[in-house]
């Protein structure tokens, strides 16, 4: 894979503020609550602590803490940026982006596997059906997006070499309300057993790990929690990750995590975008990320895919069948 050299970014000066002066300003104004403002919050190792006191002393709270990262996620009032910015034991503050799932288009027939199966066309496309199946066992891959649902038939067998996490704000990884993470993973390890769809690898034998960044309304998470997972993904031994999400602005903090990761042999990929224009989505357009757009089944770019010089490769991404909840057994997509 050709690699893409990793974009520099502004790190925001520590000037050096004491915690108490975050205290004073808003000394005047404790009956008028103050427009807030969620960022992430990176700062030197070992200083958690006196941050965590800097946010409560300007009447902020902590959201989330990053995964194997010395930053957290904060809301604080928007006239306390200043002071955290200032701060001596914060390397930098910037915005907690919005990141959102891809959606999911229509599905496609295919060829039979065997009778009452169908086999995506992408298998063939992707040269699926010629890889070995010999040492599926010795990779594990990562699917960071809202869960599986493993009461699907097409999936339910396929338990035992598959793991996960609990986030208190998305729930259990076997869970998914909104079907997009079932989806992906259904193209990812369909069983083959007969009923619905095939995946890439059907024989059970793949390691996946599942963190669940979408929770059950589904729109967006952020990119503090995108960073969070990637490093979830890397600790549980995740060989790849794969997303099917993304958005407009980049993230520093984003891109440390991905970066880190692939400077320890973990490749991650993310779909290039569905907005068919030529801006870059990320994580995407990190170069630690390898960016995929989509095709069809003649291999024709997809209208609705991005494309930009981020663009690395392309895979079957138009009227792709997998597994979900939406309709009867014999046509779920």
């Amino acid at each position: 894979m050709n690699q893409k050299h990793t974009r520099a970014s502004t790190i925001v000066p520590a000037l050096g503020l004491c915690v108490a002066a975050l205290a004073v300003a808003f000394a005047g104004s404790a009956s008028a609550a103050p427009d807030t403002t969620r960022v992430i919050v990176a700062f030197k190792p070992g200083t958690a602590g006196n941050v965590k006191s800097a946010v409560a002393a300007a009447r902020g709270a902590v959201k989330q803490e990053i995964f194997n990262m010395n930053a957290m996620a904060v809301e604080v009032p928007t006239v306390a940026l200043q002071g955290l910015q200032h701060n001596p034991n914060v390397e930098y503050v910037e915005e907690d982006v919005i990141r959102k799932p891809f959606s999911l288009t229509t599905p496609s027939t295919g060829v039979p596997y065997t009778s009452g199966q169908l086999v995506p066309y992408g298998i063939k496309l992707v040269q699926a059906d010629q890889l070995s199946d010999a040492n599926t066992s010795n990779r594990k891959i990562c699917i960071i997006d809202s869960g599986v649902d493993f009461s699907h038939e097409d999936l339910k067998d396929n338990g035992a070499n598959v793991t996960g996490e609990y986030d208190s704000g998305t729930g259990w990884w076997y869970t998914d309300e909104t079907h997009h993470g079932t989806h992906v993973f259904g193209t990812i390890a369909g069983v083959n057993n007969g009923l619905g769809v095939v995946g890439v690898n059907p024989n059970k034998q793949l390691k996946l790990h599942i963190v669940k960044v979408f929770g059950k309304d589904g729109a967006w998470t952020y990119s503090s929690t995108l960073a969070s997972a990637a490093n979830k993904c890397g600790a549980a031994g995740a060989n790849i990750i794969t997303m099917s999400l993304g958005g407009g602005a980049k993230s520093m903090t984003e891109q440390r995590a991905f970066d880190s990761l692939q400077s320890k042999g973990v490749l991650s990929i993310a779909a290039a975008g569905n907005d068919g224009n030529a801006t870059t989505s990320y994580p995407a357009g990190y170069g630690s990320v390898m960016s995929v757009a989509a095709v069809d089944e003649n291999k024709v770019v997809a209208s609705f895919s991005q494309y930009n010089s981020d663009v690395e490769i392309a895979g079957p991404g138009v009227s792709v069948l997998s597994t979900s909840r939406w309709a009867p057994a014999s046509t779920r997509r």
